[in-house]
C-alpha cells in the first residue's frame, strides 16, 4: 500500500537486506509473492487494513495450509 516504502525504510534501518524486503501494491500482489516464496512451516504476519482486502489474502492462505 501507500506506506510500504516507509515500512521498507524502517526495515533497512533495522538491518534487513534489500533482497529480504518486498513491497506490494495490494493484497493480490502480496498473495502472488507469498505463493512463490512460502515453504511448509513458514509463519506469516499479515498487518494492514480491511480496506486493503488483506482478510481475503488471509482466507486464501488458511485454506492452502
Amino acid at each position: 500500500g501507500e506506506r510500504a516504502e516507509m515500512i521498507a525504510d524502517g526495515a533497512r534501518a533495522a538491518g534487513m537486506q534489500e533482497t529480504e524486503i518486498t513491497r506490494c501494491r495490494d493484497g493480490e500482489e502480496a498473495l502472488m509473492v507469498l505463493k512463490e516464496e512460502m515453504n511448509p512451516g513458514d509463519v506469516v504476519l499479515v498487518k494492514g487494513s480491511r480496506g486493503m482486502g488483506l482478510n481475503r489474502l488471509v482466507n486464501v492462505l488458511e485454506t492452502q495450509s
